[in-house]
């Protein structure tokens, strides 16, 4: 085969394979979309794309790394990095008025493993979504306590970041940011409710 010849083949095999990639993208694109009920305006649709193309390639190369942690695509696909921490990472940090007697006391640890999975273990509850809200300090020490509890009962329960929102006022400005080792205070002073119970 002459090398134009093979040229014109080499181009056609690239380009089909990458209307074929194009299409698959794009029905991944529109199921996405209707997967999380995702509506643009003709204009915002190309940028939205753009983006989703972006963050599938960011998945695929992650994924493709040599690790135990593995990617998804999820209902922020559309967005840029900026954009998310912009809508559901910006809560801020409140800072409350305690002093250093406030702090928790914590006894040192013996001998540990290299390392653990908890999830394997039973010891970690499935991911949640804390939405546009500040309250990461709230999802921050359910997940603490629930394994500490798994660990200490063999029970694992699913407690209430809601509660904390509302209850908590030491330890934040409700969706405004707060700290999850104030909340865990809190937790050991008055108890902490099953999801279930306060959602």
């Amino acid at each position: 085969m002459n090398k134009f010849i093979f040229a014109i083949a080499l181009f056609a095999l690239f380009s089909f394979a990458s209307a074929t990639r194009l299409e698959a993208i794009s029905i991944l694109w529109e199921s996405w979309k209707s997967a999380h009920n995702k509506q643009y305006s003709t204009s915002e649709e190309a940028h939205r794309f753009a983006i989703f193309l972006q963050n599938i390639e960011k998945i695929a190369k992650l994924n493709s790394q040599d690790s135990d942690v593995k990617f998804a695509v999820n209902k922020f696909a559309d967005l840029t990095a900026a954009e998310f921490k912009a809508q559901y990472a910006s809560g801020g940090f409140y800072q409350p008025e305690i002093s250093t007697k406030d702090f928790l006391n914590y006894p040192t640890a013996g001998a540990l493993p290299d390392s653990v999975d908890w999830r394997n273990k039973g010891a970690v509850t499935p991911v949640k979504d804390q939405g546009q809200c500040g309250s990461c300090w709230a999802f921050s020490a359910t997940g603490v306590l629930e394994s500490f509890n798994f660990i200490n009962t063999g029970k694992l329960i699913s407690f209430s970041e809601q509660q904390l929102v509302d209850c908590a006022t030491l330890a934040s400005a409700g969706c405004n940011g707060g700290y999850a080792y104030l909340a865990i205070v809190y937790a050991s002073t008055f108890g902490l409710e099953a999801e279930e119970d306060y959602p």
